[in-house]
């Protein structure tokens, strides 16, 4: 009997071997498509991380571009300014130029307006003595029909 025991308790040990045996390889199956699955993601993440790194790798080169035309933009506004500056100061030195000139010639303007006035002062009374009766200067003979002399006049019949 203990040959029918020892193969009974063989049996069930095998049995319980092969069960846990069978989850095993359930247990593996199921892990080694849990694995495919991840070496999927794995490459969709390396593929994803190295697009990543490629707008990355522009992105820095924009920023290093925008930088370089920042501080080309700093040096053109540091000439703009010196230059604003330049012509402000050259359009005050023209102003200042301008108001001279407009006095100078506010004066020469008053200066004309006074020899003009002077000039009319003294041509008024010429002209009024230039200006004198025709009569006193020719003598024109009084014309009457009885002056001219008719045999003279030609028939244009």
């Amino acid at each position: 009997m203990t040959d029918i025991f020892d193969i009974e308790k063989f049996r069930d040990s095998f049995e319980k071997l092969n069960n846990q045996l069978a989850n095993l390889l359930e247990k593996n199956k199921r892990l080694k498509q849990q694995n495919l699955e991840l070496q999927k993601e794995s490459r969709e993440t390396l593929r994803i991380n190295s697009e990543l790194k490629k707008v990355l790798q522009e992105s820095n080169d924009q920023s290093e571009k925008f930088q370089k035309q920042v501080v080309e933009l700093l040096s053109d506004s540091k000439l703009l300014i010196q230059a604003n500056k330049n012509l402000q100061e050259r359009n005050r030195e023209i102003s200042h130029n301008n108001l001279v000139l407009k006095k100078e010639l506010q004066e020469r303007n008053e200066q004309m307006n006074k020899l003009q006035q002077q000039n009319d002062e003294k041509t008024i009374p010429l002209n009024d003595n230039i200006i004198q009766p025709a009569d006193k200067f020719i003598k024109v003979p009084d014309i009457t029909p009885d002056s001219f002399d008719h045999g003279s006049v030609r028939s244009i019949a």
